[in-house]
């Protein structure tokens, strides 16, 4: 809490946020990670010369189990690579029922991991579960978070790709990208979605006359605000 928090750009702080602002974007989000195959994904975005975002959880990076799959590293290539790093909490806990200090000490300790590795605060958080409270959007326009849900959900952790696709698919269809644009939510934790889905996402929204950007972008905020 004594970083410095000064509310950056024209997004609002502390209020949820459903929806992409400008035109002809799709904002692909990767919850949960970094993990296993984050690596490859960042190597398919490259390929594609794609960006997207990852709202990230610090306790993945502590787990020594996961020490060898080098996350410190893959963070800062996100960012290097043009990439969007949010928060979504050290141990993706559900903050709708953890009560305000809980939530407070996740937040915290996500801030020291990711200012540890990347020098720089997030200003945009992901709730886990996308399930939160009152007092959790008090606490994060205290703690100066804009706050991400979506208007895709593919959900791709049921496991169903079939599904999965046609969610994505059938969010697409019949928009005009020149007034329209989605923000969609998938995880780079499940193998089936790093490896088929988010190379169908990319080519079915190319296909569809959408430009793959960042949440920031999709919303019109200049880079030098998605941090601190």
């Amino acid at each position: 809490a004594t970083l410095p928090r000064p509310e950056l750009g024209s997004v609002p702080y502390g209020q949820i946020i459903t929806s992409c602002s400008v035109p002809g974007t799709v904002a692909l989000t990767f919850d949960d990670g970094p993990w296993r195959y984050t690596s490859d994904l960042l190597d398919l975005l490259e390929r594609e010369e794609a960006r997207a975002t990852f709202f990230v959880c610090g306790g993945n990076m502590a787990d020594a189990q996961l020490t060898g799959y080098g996350h410190p590293r893959l963070l800062r290539r996100m960012l290097a690579a043009g990439h969007q790093v949010g928060s979504h909490t050290w141990a993706h806990p559900d903050l709708a029922t953890t009560g305000e200090r809980e939530a407070r000490r996740q937040m915290w300790r996500n801030e020291q991991a990711l200012v540890g590795i990347l020098g720089l605060l997030p200003t945009y958080f992901r709730p886990p579960y996308l399930s939160w409270a009152p007092e959790t959007l008090d606490l994060m326009a205290v703690l100066g978070y804009h706050v991400v849900s979506l208007d895709v959900d593919t959900r791709d952790w049921e496991g169903d790709y079939d599904a999965a696709r046609r969610n994505f698919e059938t969010a697409l269809e019949g928009l005009d990208p020149d007034s329209s644009s989605r923000l969609v939510l998938a995880h780079d934790i499940h193998e089936r979605t790093v490896y088929e889905l988010a190379e169908f996402m990319i080519t079915e929204a190319r296909e569809k006359g959408y430009d793959l950007v960042t949440v920031g972008e999709c919303l019109g905020d200049e880079r030098k605000n998605w941090y601190r």
